[in-house]
Parts: C-alpha cells; sequence; structure tokens
C-alpha cells in the first residue's frame, strides 16, 4: 500500500492485484521488485530506468555496435582476399 494527498490530508492507496501503485500525477505505475523500487511508464508498460542504468545500456549498445562493425570488417577483408586471389 501507499500515500496520496488528497485535500491536505494523506489516503491510503492499494496496491493493485499485480502489486503496482499508480501515480496518475506522473503517469507511472511502482512496486518493490527483489527489494528495489522498480517505476514503469503507465501507457507504454517500459520500465523507466535511472539516470546510470540508462548510462549503461548506452554503453552496452555502443559496444555491440561496435564488436558488429569489427565482424563486419573482417567479414569484408576475407571476402576481399578471396575475390582478390581469384583473379
Amino acid at each position: 500500500y501507499g500515500f496520496r494527498l488528497d485535500e491536505g490530508d494523506f489516503a491510503r492507496i492499494e496496491a493493485d492485484a499485480e502489486g503496482f501503485l499508480a501515480c496518475e500525477q506522473l503517469g507511472v505505475r511502482m512496486r518493490l521488485e527483489n527489494g528495489a523500487l522498480v517505476m514503469y511508464d503507465a501507457e507504454s508498460g517500459h520500465v523507466l530506468l535511472t539516470e546510470s542504468e540508462a548510462e549503461r545500456a548506452a554503453r552496452e549498445v555502443e559496444r555491440a555496435a561496435r564488436e558488429a562493425a569489427e565482424q563486419e570488417v573482417l567479414r569484408l577483408r576475407e571476402e576481399l582476399k578471396r575475390v582478390s586471389g581469384s583473379n
């Protein structure tokens, strides 16, 4: 359960069947997962990342893209060797 400020008083709010509390003002749903507060966009259902989580995710995307590009370079070099060797 949680509390919502209602006309100057705190009113208790109950979690839904999935354990979420809704914050209509922010458009989020939140619940505890493994002891951590996790917030979800109420419309999309996507997890809202903390700043450090978003930075970590961006670094991982960059790393994966770099590795893919390096693999493509290796593949193209091998293809160039193969084509050049057959002339």
